[in-house]
């Protein structure tokens, strides 16, 4: 036998003429059709002050007791307005008469009829009564539909306030709707014994330099570690230049390097470090970096720097090691030391750095010993060019006729200021030129 719910109520009111049966049902079933007597029987308890009752009828109505006027029976009801009025009154005089045996049924009129009531009037309501604990409930009923900034901010007060650390964390962790800065500058406040609210909130906005200012201040310096360590590794080069800004001891910072095993930029922490002339304190570091292996260019390049800085044999290092960017190590080099930059350039074989920094510190044994070396013709004849003022000096340091020779065995037919013109003829030293040879000894 089936049962036709739409006709149901209607049935047991008119038929069967038993009114508190039809309301048990349609309220235990969530029934259509029985409005007009949650609605009749309301407002009957209200006028008898019974408000504690008549709450709990206006929290039992399936379909609500606030419905537009047109729906409203108009021999039984008040307007709209009147009942809104009148439900606000109940839940003010509830939470006034014994706010402990009231407040649940209070929470629940309240997220059932916050769309009638208004948002506002509720939180101000509860707010009225410092009953956190009931904001925080019925907050909690409608935060996850709701895009009101305001609703998100409260929610998270309240939810500070009673000790539900959790659910904070998860609304700053998740909600899209609250207002970074209030909500940051709202748990700086509260001082709260976990700051890992404050954490997400800085970390997901970019307030990490507020961040760290707060916690170094306050000697939550676990905190901090916390936050490099199991939130967000990725910041630490940040962190740590905050730190060194604040005067934070190196110690301490050295020792929060080592224990971030997540992934952060080698090159970024460097930066930050490097900026503020306080590489050394990256050695430790970086040297049990590449003891474990390391082969980023960005750690060999920062501990090259510091043994150039210390005068800590450097030229070995420079040497030896196989992992630095050259470019960016011999640049670093050349207001500092040219020929570590010479030492440097030469290992990358950047021709033309090295040339620059040569001719610039008067190294011309350097270059021509490294023009030797590199065996390149054409680097010959860029720095033997006239329009290069060091191509005197350069030859000098060798002997002009060991250049001619070298230059002509690459190109017979070179010409370069001072060259004596029967060397076009003739090879260096009575030799064939190298293109005679290919040529079967034909002179050209």
């Amino acid at each position: 036998m089936s049962v036709d719910k739409t006709n149901l109520i209607p049935y047991i009111k008119g038929t069967l003429q038993n009114l508190d049966l039809a309301m048990r049902i349609a309220s235990r079933n969530s029934l259509a059709g029985a409005e007009d007597l949650f609605i009749f029987k309301f407002n009957s308890l209200f006028k008898s002050g019974k408000y504690i009752e008549a709450a709990k009828v206006a929290a039992s109505a399936p379909q609500g007791i606030l419905r537009d006027q047109g729906e409203l029976n108009e021999s039984q009801e008040l307007s709209k307005e009147k009942l809104t009025e009148h439900l606000l009154k109940c839940l003010k005089e509830m939470l006034t008469d014994d706010i402990g045996q009231t407040l649940q049924v209070c929470v629940q009129v309240a997220g059932k009829y916050h769309e009638q009531l208004t948002t506002d009037a509720l939180i101000e309501l509860f707010e009225s009564f410092k009953s956190y604990e009931g904001l925080f409930y019925f907050l909690g009923s409608i935060v996850n539909y709701s895009q009101d900034a305001d609703v998100h901010f409260k929610y998270i007060q309240a939810a500070c306030k009673t000790g539900q650390i959790k659910e904070v964390e998860r609304i700053c962790r998740e909600s899209n709707c609250y207002n970074p800065e209030r909500v940051k500058n709202f748990l700086k406040e509260a001082k709260l014994t976990d700051q890992l609210p404050l954490i997400i909130v800085c970390d997901r906005f970019d307030f990490v330099h507020d961040l760290v200012l707060y916690l170094f201040r306050n000697n939550l310096s676990k905190d901090i570690e916390i936050y490099v360590q199991k939130v967000n590794p990725s910041r630490l080069p940040v962190v740590v230049g905050c730190l060194l800004d604040e005067g934070c001891n190196e110690d301490d910072i050295k020792q929060l390097i080592m224990v971030v095993k997540g992934q952060f930029s080698a090159d970024e922490l460097v930066e930050e470090v490097e900026k503020r002339n306080r590489l050394t304190l990256l050695q430790p570091w970086l040297e049990t970096r590449i003891h474990d292996g390391e082969n980023e260019p960005a750690t060999h390049n920062a501990l090259a720097k510091i043994y150039i800085d210390s005068n800590n044999d450097a030229e070995r290092f420079l040497k030896e090691n196989q992992f630095y960017d050259s470019r960016v190590v011999g640049k670093y080099c050349e207001n500092r030391n040219p020929h570590l930059a010479c030492i440097a350039y030469e290992r990358g074989q950047c021709d033309k750095e090295l040339i620059k920094v040569c001719n610039e510190n008067s190294l011309f044994k350097s270059e021509a010993r490294y023009l030797v070396k590199r065996r390149n013709g054409d680097l010959w004849v860029e720095v033997l060019q006239e329009s290069n003022p060091y191509w005197r000096q350069l030859i000098d340091q060798v002997g002009v006729e060991f250049v001619i020779c070298f230059v002509i065995d690459f190109n017979p037919y070179f010409s370069f200021p001072g060259r004596p013109d029967s060397l076009r003829d003739a090879g260096p030293r009575g030799h064939q030129r190298h293109g005679d040879s290919l040529r079967g000894g034909q002179s050209a």
